[in-house]
């Protein structure tokens, strides 16, 4: 089983409980901090994944643009994958000795 974030029991503390214990233990309270938290850590990783994504995208098109600039051409909307195929296939035609 998992417990809900910061709660107030350990593993082991609820794992050892008598028959008793678990017979007063509030299981309501116990899915609703889990729901709780559990909701808030996927709200927050949604909101990381959108921010990452949001950087990403804007240093492609940063780095895409001064590509261009230099000679180097690459489509302003292409896919990540193709982005940094492009800049890959860039970098072994830089390192290649004259």
């Amino acid at each position: 089983f998992m417990l809900p974030p910061d709660w107030e029991l350990t593993r082991e503390q609820v794992t050892s409980m008598n028959y008793d214990d678990l017979s007063r233990f509030d299981v309501g309270v116990f899915m609703q901090s889990y729901r709780e938290k559990m909701t808030k850590i996927v709200e927050q990783r949604k909101a990381d994944e959108a921010h990452w994504r949001t950087l990403a995208q804007r240093l492609q098109t940063e780095v895409t643009e001064l590509l261009n600039l230099s000679g180097k051409s690459i489509p302003v909307d292409c896919s990540m994958e193709d982005f940094e195929q492009s800049i890959q296939n860039y970098s072994t035609q830089v390192e290649k000795p004259n």
